[in-house]
């Protein structure tokens, strides 16, 4: 079972449909005293409301959660057509597979969202 302290930052997986296969960033708040596989997590782009004003706090299973990925390579990646990749849409990572490139070193990708 992994341990993420107060302050770390970590991906958060949704299980809510419509959400699945998505990962959006946040912050580890604390540790559920009960229940101490279950964390406080603050979202950096998911708002309680419309106003914007104040950030999306969840209280989730330690399941649910995964450090961020290490930073980028400096060297250029190859795709391909059916690789597996996670793409930024709608404020969060989701996974998805390559189906086509286009001009501009940019790519199609078929997100596949449950």
């Amino acid at each position: 079972m992994a341990q993420f302290k107060p302050g770390e930052r970590v991906e958060v997986s949704s299980n809510d449909r419509g959400f699945r296969g998505s990962w959006y960033a946040g912050t580890v708040v604390r540790r559920e005293a009960k229940n101490t596989n279950r964390y406080v997590v603050e979202y950096d782009q998911l708002y309680e409301d419309g106003s914007g004003e104040k950030l999306l706090q969840e209280t989730l299973d330690w399941i649910q959660l995964r450090p961020p990925p290490p930073p980028p390579e400096k060297k250029k990646v190859q795709f391909k057509f059916g690789d597996e990749v996670e793409a930024f849409y709608s404020d969060g990572w989701w996974e998805g597979a390559i189906t086509g490139e286009h001009s501009g070193g940019k790519f199609a990708v078929f997100l596949q969202r449950l």
